[in-house]
């Protein structure tokens, strides 16, 4: 035996046995999805097991336990039936006509990112919720993972190490190929004047801004620069000595508020920390990355970013 479905409800798990799976519930339920003795026992001779959570609250938490406490894998409905309402589960998707082989034929994370995709890969591939959600995964799960799938699935992003230097190998060359950073851009809902802005491998979207790193032991996290929106919108050159300005907006509530400073303001970490007088969410830590993060649009948005002249004084200036 090696599949196991865990549903919340005994009427899904009705509607998957009599679609040819094997798969149960709980008789707790969502509430408390705790099992006995007797049932883990059962449910250790099961090398791949999947829990399909109800589409709401409680039904994620209880996805959330069964990956946490029993290295289940999650199948979202939201993934197969995309018009899935608001509390809908398994059943619901039988009902309305579903197929089973989308279940069957269901590609998790650890199968889509594998090693061989993760050197494909470009910035928006890299930014996409799986791929940092399987990249979080505590060690032994990555490791659970990559023996429940075998070896003649090839190296998978389960091994912690492979994962590791594919992940910086993959940094590297978008960092030395020409164009590469570009192809990641920041993804805010309402920019100031619909700018998107090639953004590296920083991740900004209506979070903020942050990027993954790895830790000493070789797991990956967020490194957060801004908890909130926050963009380069325009140069300003000063049209009598040449020299640059930078405004750079953040959002506050549902507000867009502008700051406009020299250029050389944007690249100090100490200066940048001063922001906290105007609202900006940052503190030392977060200065010097939003420091490498503004410094990132920057370099990769010279043609993109809106420049304009300006002047330092009041007065006639001819044409």
């Amino acid at each position: 035996m090696s599949r196991y479905i865990s549903l919340r409800a005994e009427k899904c798990a009705d509607s998957m046995t009599g679609k040819g799976f094997l798969a149960t519930s709980t008789n707790t339920g969502a509430e408390s999805p705790k099992l006995s003795e007797t049932d883990k026992k059962f449910l250790d001779k099961f090398s791949n097991k999947i829990v399909i959570p109800d589409n709401d609250g409680p039904g994620r938490d209880y996805a959330d336990y069964w990956q946490r406490e029993h290295e289940a894998r999650v199948l979202s409905l939201l993934d197969i039936w995309p018009e899935c309402p608001e509390k809908g589960d398994i059943a619901d998707y039988f009902q309305a006509g579903g197929d089973p082989e989308a279940i069957k034929n269901y590609k998790f994370p650890a199968e889509k990112y594998c090693i061989d995709a993760i050197e494909t890969m470009d910035g928006n591939a890299m930014s996409e919720e799986g791929f940092f959600h399987l990249a979080n995964q505590p060690s032994p799960y990555r490791a659970s993972t990559r023996r429940n799938e075998g070896k003649s699935k090839g190296a998978q992003v389960g091994n912690c190490n492979e994962f590791q230097g594919s992940f910086k190998s993959l940094q590297s060359k978008s960092r030395g190929r020409e164009g590469q950073s570009k192809q990641n851009t920041t993804r805010y809902t309402d920019p100031p004047g619909g700018l998107s802005l090639a953004c590296g491998d920083w991740i900004a979207d209506d979070t903020g801004v942050k990027r993954l790193k790895s830790t000493a032991d070789g797991a990956f996290q967020y490194a957060v620069a801004c908890s909130v929106p926050i963009m380069p919108v325009n140069v300003f050159r000063d049209r009598e000595t040449g020299q640059y300005s930078v405004s750079v907006a953040f959002k506050r509530g549902n507000e867009w508020i502008t700051i406009t400073r020299p250029r050389q303001f944007w690249g100090e970490s100490k200066k940048v920390n001063t922001l906290g007088n105007y609202g900006v969410p940052v503190d030392e830590n977060k200065a010097k990355l939003l420091v490498k993060f503004i410094s990132c649009c920057l370099d990769d948005n010279m043609d993109t970013l809106p420049e304009s002249t300006s002047i330092g004084h009041l007065g006639w200036v001819e044409d």
